[in-house]
């Protein structure tokens, strides 16, 4: 077969490159992230995450750890801008017990995190919060990052608040 038909044949064969990096876990600290020893911050943990490539989206599905030993589950979208210089996150995580009584116990995060380091829009590494329910908090502007996903963030232990 010469050269002229073998890209035609991988041309209707729909060949193409990948949308999407290879599924791995991703973590992104909020606040400094979670630390048992030192309650404050949040970590999202994405599990098979497929980051995409510029231009794209693809879902997100994991747990959060927040507190001391509180674990939920989250879910939503990660996209990378056309010009792949921003990720933006939009999270959703239940917590029932923890947001307590009067609070529909849901939270939405939008999280924007830089893939490439020192080329950022002004406002990457931020984390916006909106909880869901008659007693409705929020918090803006919260630092986020990227970090290693370590085990003990990936555990999902069987007791946990």
């Amino acid at each position: 077969m010469n050269r002229l038909n073998s890209v035609a044949l991988m041309m209707l064969l729909g060949v193409s490159v990948p949308a999407f990096s290879a599924p791995s876990n991703f973590c992104i600290a909020v606040n400094g992230g979670w630390n048992p020893n030192n309650p404050g911050g949040t970590t999202f943990v994405g599990k098979g995450i497929e980051v995409p490539i510029k231009g794209a989206c693809s879902p997100w599905f994991g747990i959060v750890r927040t507190s001391i030993s509180v674990v939920g589950t989250s879910h939503g979208t990660i996209c990378r801008s056309n010009d792949g210089k921003l990720l933006t996150a939009s999270l959703t995580s239940t917590l029932p017990e923890w947001f307590g009584i009067g609070r529909s116990g849901v939270a939405i995060d939008h999280i924007e995190l830089c893939p490439v380091a020192g080329v950022c829009p002004a406002h990457e590494g931020q984390s916006d919060r909106g909880d869901l329910g008659p007693a409705t908090g929020g918090s803006t502007g919260s630092p986020a990052a990227r970090i290693l996903c370590t085990p003990a963030l990936l555990n999902i232990p069987s007791s946990h608040d």
